[in-house]
């Protein structure tokens, strides 16, 4: 029983994590249902679960680990609460980590979690290139003190988008780097 409870309880998770994962790309709680029902008959998760193999330990790692990545695709950094919405960058890293830990192959799909963090932070960039050139395209009088606005919102843009990167990126280093690596060591 203790044996094969926490690889149980893994896979109950790992089901849960794919229908949160399919309610989110597909906006809808049928698709998100039908999804995790495939999840559970399609059997791999269940059985390896069901024996008490490791391997439903890295499956749940693994979905968390996209749900968070996915999160932060979805969502971005917010303006108004960074560290919390920078978390999902961090949760992401941490199960990607366990993952790494449990099994070493599963560096593939981990690679590609690092490559959906990668296009969200590009999307980070996209947001602050379009938010700029919308603060250019205002039209001024052309008198000094609106320059002098203008210029100052373009820093205001360009400070808010710079500590999401930061903090993005922060997250993104200390978890997929620095908390592997440490695991490793461990």
């Amino acid at each position: 029983f203790a044996l094969r409870l926490m690889p149980f309880l893994s896979g109950v998770a790992a089901i849960a994590l794919s229908f949160l994962l399919a309610k989110g790309f597909f906006k809808s709680e049928k698709y998100a249902f039908f999804t995790a029902l495939l999840f559970t008959l399609g059997g791999v998760v269940t059985t390896v679960s069901r024996i008490g193999s490791g391997y439903a330990y890295v499956a749940a790692a693994l979905l968390a680990s996209l749900y968070f990545a996915y999160k932060f695709f979805s969502k971005g950094i917010s303006i108004n609460h960074p560290i919390k919405s920078g978390l999902n960058v961090a949760f992401s890293g941490v199960f990607s980590a366990i993952a790494l830990v449990i099994e070493p192959a599963s560096i593939i799909p981990v690679a590609g979690i690092i490559v959906l963090f990668a296009f969200g932070v590009r999307r980070i960039f996209s947001a602050e290139k379009l938010a700029v050139a919308k603060v250019n395209e205002e039209k001024t009088d052309g008198s000094e003190e609106a320059d002098v606005a203008k210029k100052k919102a373009i820093l205001k843009v360009k400070s808010n988008y710079s500590y999401k990167k930061s903090v993005s990126i922060g997250f993104a280093f200390l978890t997929f780097v620095v908390f592997t690596f440490l695991l490793v060591l461990v």
